[in-house]
């Protein structure tokens, strides 16, 4: 994979106290219904698994499937940033974790489609 695996590690690691923060967060004002809340935070735990099970044996159809999962996950989140989240912000910590959660999957989304490249390149 490109780069060091710790990159993707550090990735797979630093998603369990997200996860953890978006269980702690009030699902009306963050996520505007409880069904999304638990919608987002099964997809984080599905990603966290696949993450570390493409460490552990690399799979080109698996880090295709991440590609294409968290390239979804940026833009949804973009759009439900935009749609909900922006309305209830309240104050700066609001923001800075509305534009911690949009910038993240994208940049996660840019790792992963690297490292799929290489892997298509390298073998």
């Amino acid at each position: 994979m490109r780069g060091p695996p710790v990159v993707l590690r550090a990735l797979a690691i630093l998603l369990v106290p997200w996860t953890l923060l978006l269980a702690l967060a009030p699902a009306a004002r963050v996520f505007g219904s409880e069904w999304v809340k638990w919608v987002w935070i099964c997809f984080d735990l599905c990603l966290t698994g696949a993450l570390f099970r493409v460490l552990r044996k690399p799979s080109l159809r698996l880090l295709t499937g991440l590609c294409v999962a968290v390239t979804a996950d940026a833009v949804i989140t973009a759009l439900e940033a935009g749609l909900w989240n922006l309305a209830h912000a309240r104050g700066k910590l609001d923001y800075f974790s509305l534009g911690l959660a949009c910038i993240a999957p994208a940049l996660v989304a840019v790792v992963l489609w690297g490292a799929r490249l290489h892997r298509l390149t390298v073998g």
